[in-house]
């Protein structure tokens, strides 16, 4: 699908557009069902968030051409295996909330891009000129400063080296399978492909759970509380917000580079989700921390000038 073809001439401002409401869709989501992240075990969470999709994130189907489904069938081992990173990211984002403020999560999100830009680099052979890469050291630099910056908040526990890898191991699951994707809906459907694999995240999501509550007895931390239908329900609704979010991030793979389609969306998602998370969980971050998103946000920009 084409999508750059039915644009209008000149179309930055649609890109820009796109750009802010799938990043305030993925802003709000992420934002609310955090809290859900920080109470119940982070796979059902995964599982309820992304099973949900079956049905909230349907409407990306009704703008897509009849049969668009079907021409996944030939992909369905890449889309399988973006599911399963997919899983795991998702799973580790609500781990890290656990430990780090809401904002400070998103920024570490933004490792997504570098790794999205190097592995474009291999799979489309983008080429990444001098000053992205200057950015690309400039981002890290400020990755590193957030996750050795101590967030003393009541609600979160102390931050240790497994906390750590996991901040750090997420951007990676997460940048592959956003590649994967980007790749089988440019063979054959975006809407049709982002759809099919949110919903798989969801499958895998819930037979890891499974499996693993099979192997291993007794595993839930008695800390954590019981999903109850009502969670179900309310994990569905704040979750919909996915629905612009990642119908935004298809429409942008059509007319960008992965990197630079996710670049635009995540500084519109970093800065709303660290505003939100000061009006619903009191989580106000220092000045340095601030200063550090900005330097990612400064980062992520010269990516999008030099990138594209």
């Amino acid at each position: 699908m084409d999508i750059a073809a039915i644009l209008p001439q000149g179309y930055t401002w649609v890109f820009l557009l796109i750009a802010v409401i799938a990043g305030c869709g993925y802003a709000v989501q992420g934002t609310l069902v955090a809290s859900y992240g920080r109470r119940f075990d982070p796979l059902l969470v995964t599982s309820c968030r992304n099973l949900s999709f079956i049905v909230t994130l349907s409407p990306l189907l009704l703008f897509a051409p009849v049969g668009s489904l079907q021409s996944l069938l030939p992909f369905v081992g890449y889309l399988l295996l973006a599911g399963l990173f997919g899983g795991l990211a998702v799973t580790l984002i609500f781990v890290s909330q656990r430990t780090f403020p809401v904002g400070i999560v998103s920024g570490f999100q933004q490792m997504t891009q570098i790794w999205l830009l190097l592995l474009s680099y291999f799979v489309f052979e983008e080429r990444i000129g001098l000053p992205a890469s200057y950015a690309i050291v400039l981002i890290l630099c400020a990755v590193i400063f957030l996750a050795i910056r101590r967030s003393s908040m009541p609600h979160l526990k102390e931050v240790n080296l497994l906390a750590l890898f996991y901040v750090f191991l997420f951007p990676f699951f997460l940048g592959t399978a956003f590649l994967l994707v980007a790749w089988v809906g440019r063979q054959s459907n975006l809407l049709a492909a982002g759809y099919a694999w949110e919903v798989s995240i969801g499958v895998f999501a819930f037979a890891i759970f499974w499996i693993r509550k099979l192997l291993i007895k007794n595993n839930a931390s008695k800390k954590e509380q019981k999903l109850t239908a009502k969670d179900v329900f309310w994990i569905g609704l704040y979750s919909s917000g996915t629905l612009l979010g990642t119908g935004g991030s298809m429409l942008l793979y059509g007319i960008a580079s992965p990197g630079v389609g996710q670049t635009a969306i995540s500084s519109i998602q970093m800065i709303s989700m660290s505003l939100l998370a000061i009006l619903l969980y009191k989580e106000r971050l220092k000045l340095g921390q601030w200063l550090a998103i900005f330097v990612i946000l400064a980062g992520l920009g010269i990516l999008k000038i030099f990138a594209a």
